[in-house]
């Protein structure tokens, strides 16, 4: 007998009384039926239907057994319990065996769904959204009178003066703020998005005098694109949007002097979905910073809304959210990558389109 033949063969035959002990230890409500009639019930099956034993309920109808306002379920999805009202879920699945057909029919205690009463953090997110859109009319309007004074200002100097051209560089500025205004006004679902082939490389370039003077003179930003990476298609104001935000988030990471890396490149990867997806022609573009860096469990909160390691004055927790939320309805994906002491990179990854030319 060969060395693999002896490791595959257990050291003791199976004992199936092991099961029935496993079943009663388990945590998992589970019962199988016939007919609609139990057969089997495990002990917790029976402690949430308040049975002393699942003796009890050997031999009854499913009917008769689960409360009225049971929850049938197509899968069987984690769910978190709070405090009641609670009700009955239960999910049930079929088998065969010796040309008899079983089911296996789990339930669970859960809070009573009301359609009434919508979720606690979409409650959040309606409440920000309005509170966004009050502040950015404000702020708007405030712009509205800079750009007014900058065009008098404009007037008034001649032309190739110092002072004229650090007028116009405000004058652009207000604009440049009365367009991002213009988006934080526009939910994203009812935005009037200009989808386009869009270069990551081009924005970048616009931007970049933009970002260095938002992270200031101790940081430095470097840029690293491929000459050859291709397009994506999205709106030019969510791309400015999204690189705002990462660069924003990389230079709070960075407690005093320190590097912001942008780069892109092409790749042939996923864009979410299934692993077993096909991967495809990407473009990604990425943000890096070699900032403080997060652990594996701030890490899995970071795209949680409301969720954030700054201080209350420089951020809502609402940046990663709302990059995460352009980026999947443009069929893209983000990554984010980081260690304490070792910095982030958070990672955009859109389909490439191919560009048809005659």
């Amino acid at each position: 007998m060969s060395a693999t033949a002896q490791l595959r063969e257990p050291e003791h035959p199976f004992d199936p009384s092991l099961l029935m002990a496993a079943l009663d230890a388990s945590p998992a409500s589970l019962a199988i039926a016939e007919n609609g009639r139990i057969l089997f019930a495990d002990r917790a099956f029976a402690a949430t239907l308040d049975m002393s034993h699942n003796s009890e309920i050997q031999g009854q109808l499913l009917s008769d057994m689960l409360p009225q306002n049971t929850r049938y379920l197509d899968s069987w999805e984690p769910q978190f319990s709070p405090d009641s009202p609670m009700q009955i879920e239960a999910f049930s699945s079929i088998f065969e065996k010796n040309r008899r057909a079983f089911q296996v029919v789990r339930i669970r205690s859960v809070p009573l769904r009301n359609s009434d009463n919508p979720p606690q953090s979409a409650t959040k997110l309606e409440t920000i959204g309005r509170l966004t859109a009050g502040i950015a009319h404000d702020f708007n309007n405030l712009l509205t009178g800079i750009l007014l004074y900058s065009d008098l200002l404009i007037a008034e100097v001649e032309p190739g003066k110092k002072v004229r051209r650090h007028a116009e560089a405000i004058h652009k500025a207000g604009k440049d703020g009365i367009a991002l205004v213009q988006q934080l006004m526009t939910p994203p679902h009812e935005g009037k998005a200009e989808i386009k082939p869009l270069s990551w490389n081009q924005v970048i370039s616009e931007m970049g005098s933009l970002l260095s003077r938002l992270v200031g003179e101790s940081i430095e930003i470097e840029t690293r694109m491929a000459e050859s990476a291709g397009l994506v298609e999205l709106d030019q104001g969510q791309a400015e949007r999204i690189i705002l935000n990462l660069v924003m988030n990389a230079r709070h990471a960075i407690p005093d002097a320190g590097k912001i890396t942008l780069s892109t490149r092409n790749v042939t990867g996923r864009v979410g979905g299934p692993e077993t997806q096909k991967p495809v022609p990407c473009v990604e573009f990425s943000v890096t910073d070699n900032g403080v860096g997060m652990d594996k469990k701030t890490l899995e909160k970071a795209f949680n809304p409301f969720f954030t390691t700054k201080p209350r004055s420089l951020g809502n927790g609402l940046g990663l959210t709302t990059v995460q939320d352009v980026v999947k309805r443009a069929g893209g994906m983000v990554e984010i990558k980081s260690a304490i002491g070792k910095g982030t990179r958070v990672t955009i990854r859109m389909p490439k389109i191919a560009i048809q030319t005659n």
